[in-house]
Order: structure tokens, then sequence, then C-alpha cells
């Protein structure tokens, strides 16, 4: 069921691109100070949107790579893992958005 394991990583990409629009929109419209997470914020000051593309992409592929090999041991593991962070980013995501929208009004 590898068509699984490609799917769930193809899913946690999109979502974590969407993170990082969202952010964007909310750094763009609200700045820095409303950054919550330590280490975007540490990136967008000093590398700004390249270095936090970078992270992101760097650990969107560090997690397909790390969770190639656990799925290859066990891929309920894998499953349940991917789960897991498609539920946080699916928070996140939604935690952005509304950030948006309430601060707009």
């Amino acid at each position: 069921m590898l068509w699984l394991y490609i799917l769930l990583i193809i899913i946690i990409a999109i979502l974590e691109f969407l993170d990082e629009i969202t952010t964007k929109l909310d750094l763009n419209k609200f700045g820095i100070q409303q950054e919550s997470n330590k280490i975007i914020k540490s990136l967008e000051e000093k590398e700004g949107e390249k270095g936090v593309f970078f992270y992101k992409l760097l650990s969107t592929i560090g997690f397909a790579v790390i969770g190639y090999f656990i799925y290859k041991v066990d891929p309920m593991y894998f499953y349940i893992l991917a789960g897991m962070v498609i539920v946080l980013y699916l928070f996140v995501v939604v935690h952005n958005f509304e950030i948006f929208h309430k601060k707009e009004a």
C-alpha cells in the first residue's frame, strides 16, 4: 500500500504549503510580532521568505524520508504518525485563517 504512503505525504505537503501561505498573509497584515512559532519568527527575521520556505521544504522532505523508514518497519505506525501530523496542520491552518479574519473585522 505504497500509494497510501504517497497520498499521506502529498496531503502533508499541501497542508505545509497552506500553512506557509496563511502564515505569510498574517505576517504581512499584522507584522512579525504576531508569529508564535519561534523558529519561523527567527527565520523570517534573519532570512526572510526564502529561509522559511527552505525550512518548510526540508522539514517536509525530512518527514517523508524518516516516514518511509517507519513505513518499511511497520506501515501502521507511519499511518498513525501521518494522521497526527495532518490533524496538527489542519488545526494550524484553521487557526491562521481565524486570526486573519478576526483581526480583519
